[in-house]
């Protein structure tokens, strides 16, 4: 819950001066996170495609042609880690979208990943996290 914004409440977190420190971090978490979404065609219109998932990661690719839009293709690597500590995860991309791959870059990401193209990437992911990568 994010207090504030209603008659009569005494502490309002919409207000830059009223917000505590971990409000103020989940602000601009969230803020700039609609600016991604906002600049990023992939995010809103691209197809979903299940990449890999387990217990603690979920892995998905949204592609976006940007067929008679006038926008550029682009296709971005969402990733999660839901584990409590940071792991390492290897995706075999062979039989994917991504077995054309020739770099992933970080685009909302902590850690590069390492493409060995048409084989795998890999990921170190911090614990309790979401990472993005623009894939070409």
């Amino acid at each position: 819950d994010f207090p504030g914004g209603f008659p009569g409440d005494k502490h309002n977190a919409f207000s830059h001066m009223s917000r505590t420190v971990a409000e103020e971090k989940a602000f601009i978490c969230v803020h700039n996170l609609l600016y991604l979404r906002r600049d990023h065609p992939a995010l809103r219109q691209g197809n979903y495609i299940h990449i890999f998932s387990d217990d603690r990661t979920f892995v998905y690719l949204r592609d976006f042609s940007g067929e008679n839009t006038g926008q550029a293709p682009e296709r971005l690597l969402m990733v999660m880690n839901n584990a409590d500590q940071p792991r390492t995860v290897e995706i075999n991309v062979g039989d994917t979208l991504l077995a054309s791959a020739t770099a992933v870059t970080k685009l909302w990401a902590i850690n590069d990943a390492t493409l060995k193209p048409g084989e795998k990437i890999t990921l170190a992911l911090p614990a309790r996290s979401l990472s993005i990568y623009s894939v070409k």
